[in-house]
């Protein structure tokens, strides 16, 4: 798959912005399997930025759960 500007990485800073709420708040989040899946760069997360506005679209919904 190719990445596009358009589908850049996110860090958890970036997300929490997105999303209007703290970086502990996204730490949770992940913790309680409510974010998708991230990539693993290192010891650092990210998100693809079209995988986070599918999330967002899709009403945030857990992403432990099916759909």
């Amino acid at each position: 798959m190719t990445m596009t500007i358009e589908d850049r990485l996110l860090g958890i800073k970036e997300i929490a912005g997105i999303v209007g709420e703290s970086v502990r708040t996204v730490h949770r989040w992940i913790d309680a399997g409510k974010v998708p899946q991230p990539i693993g760069i290192g010891h650092k997360l990210k998100w693809r930025s079209s995988t986070i506005q599918e999330w967002i679209r899709l009403g945030c919904p857990d992403a432990n759960k099916p759909r």
